[in-house]
């Protein structure tokens, strides 16, 4: 009868392990991506007006029709159009949500962001 050779069942087990610990943060990732993201619930078929870019026409399943809707206007004030829209959606209510494109940052731009958080910390 053959020994057991334990540093080769103790290998196996910590690749096993390693192997199955990664798959699982991978999953996990993707998830919290997900949530970090956030998402239009149902997404609806949208058509931009070709006269007015800050007005969206929405196909609502109810009324098997498209209705027009004006698109908010960010936080900053500034107004959105339909470029940057990437899905739209209808809530119960009949309010829109939109989903906005995401925007390539300049990584390299060392400008100070106004009002962020570090800006908080520094004292003058």
């Amino acid at each position: 009868m053959k020994e057991i050779n334990w540093k080769k069942v103790w290998k196996v087990i910590k690749t096993i392990g390693l192997l199955i610990g990664a798959i699982a943060a991978i999953f996990f990732a993707a998830k919290i991506r997900k949530a970090i993201i956030g998402k239009v619930r149902n997404p609806v078929k949208f058509n931009p007006d070709p006269t007015d870019k800050t007005i969206i026409h929405i196909y609502d399943e109810e009324k098997k029709d498209f209705i027009s809707r004006k698109l908010p206007k960010t936080p900053e004030g500034k107004q959105l159009k339909s470029k940057d829209i990437k899905a739209a959606g209808i809530t119960k209510t009949g309010k829109v949500t939109v989903e906005i494109k995401h925007k390539v940052v300049d990584r390299r731009n060392v400008k100070p962001i106004k009002d962020s958080a570090l800006s908080r910390l520094k004292k003058d």
